[in-house]
């Protein structure tokens, strides 16, 4: 499994990720699991409120062979707890690219 992030500046706003993770052309398929850009656009505006450097941590997965949701959730689950986040304020989107395994 390969997992990348970084975090994003809020003084950049939320639109080009939100649009990058909600609309990407590079995508077969895009399904949203939980939350949605409004969620991601409130992250931004409560760090600017709070003069916090970044919005939100934006992190990629990409599993090596083919996992259930629940063993992403657990992988997920991991990450927040890493990070010091409540999971269920995160935003989840599932995406299948053409350059994909069918087995992952």
């Amino acid at each position: 499994m390969i997992i990348k992030g970084g975090p994003i500046l809020s003084k950049n706003g939320h639109a080009d990720t939100a649009d990058h993770i909600f609309n990407g052309p590079k995508n077969e398929r895009i399904t949203a699991l939980q939350g949605n850009p409004f969620i991601m656009q409130d992250m931004v505006f409560d760090a600017q409120n709070a003069g916090f450097k970044y919005g939100f941590h934006h992190f990629k997965i990409s599993p090596d062979k083919e996992i259930s949701r629940d063993e992403a959730r657990k992988d997920f689950e991991e990450i927040a707890q890493e990070y010091g986040f409540n999971l269920d304020d995160a935003v989840i989107v599932e995406h299948q690219k053409p350059r994909s395994k069918k087995d992952n």
